[in-house]
């Protein structure tokens, strides 16, 4: 479900209260389609993904996990062109979130909780493990805090997953929208392929040894930008003082 809070916001809520927003393929689906709808309105500066109910999502659906490698797919390639998304996403976590629901947090650039957000990731108790998600728990968590949610299959609540990376920030329940509407302003004053360009290259040096080579290629991308017509329309307008 598709909404448009704000201009350049949009907002995408996992609405299937009945099943706990669990992950199934129709659900996967229509996440995906929004996602390319949202790549192809210039209109779109920001995803925002919430969800309805009393749970933010219950994490992949296991009836239909349960027949194999297809579901798998599916949510690990929507989980994956979230993460690649040239938009900025922001998570608003407003109850639980297990398993799936959790890398869907991890996956989105930023996240923002309640006092009633709480996370688990239970598969090891099932006879699963986070496979699909494990990438972006340790990019977002850092692996020996993923390691040990991963393995202990416990509760941990808004305070932990704040002071672990996983959320942001914590706010009350009623400022849960106004919060992300304003961080997604702030982040709409960017220019777009700016926004696009800086999380490619951030998610590309992750992790990566910081060498000449690195250098090299950076000050190559840094160039390009500088000399390319957003950068130089933009700079155009900066008071004297400030360029």
């Amino acid at each position: 479900m598709i909404e448009r809070p704000a201009e350049g916001a949009w907002l995408l809520r996992l609405h299937r209260p009945e099943r706990r927003n669990a992950l199934d393929a129709a659900l996967v689906a229509e996440l995906r389609a929004a996602l390319v709808a949202a790549e192809a309105d210039p209109g779109c500066r920001v995803l925002l993904i919430a969800a309805s109910g009393m749970v933010f999502c219950a994490g992949a659906d296991l009836d239909e996990m349960a027949g194999g490698g297809p579901a798998a797919r599916e949510l690990a390639g929507f989980l994956l062109e979230l993460h690649q998304h040239p938009r900025p996403s922001i998570a608003l976590v407003h109850a639980a979130a297990l398993g799936g629901g959790v890398g869907l947090v991890a996956a989105c650039d930023m996240a923002i909780g309640t006092g009633n957000a709480r996370f688990r990731l239970p598969e090891v108790r099932i006879g699963l493990l986070p496979a699909v998600i494990s990438p972006y728990l340790v990019r977002a968590m850092g692996a020996r805090h993923a390691m040990r949610h991963a393995l202990d299959g416990e509760w941990f609540g808004p305070e932990v997953a704040l002071s672990e990376g996983l959320l942001h920030e914590l706010v009350g329940g009623d400022e849960l929208l106004p919060r992300a509407l304003a961080l997604a302003a702030a982040i709409a004053q960017g220019a777009p392929g700016a926004l696009a360009d800086c999380k490619r290259t951030l998610n590309a040096v992750a992790g990566q040894p910081v060498d000449e080579a690195q250098a090299t290629r950076l000050s190559q991308l840094l160039a390009v930008a500088a000399a390319g017509s957003e950068a130089r329309a933009r700079i155009a307008r900066l008071p004297k003082a400030k360029r």
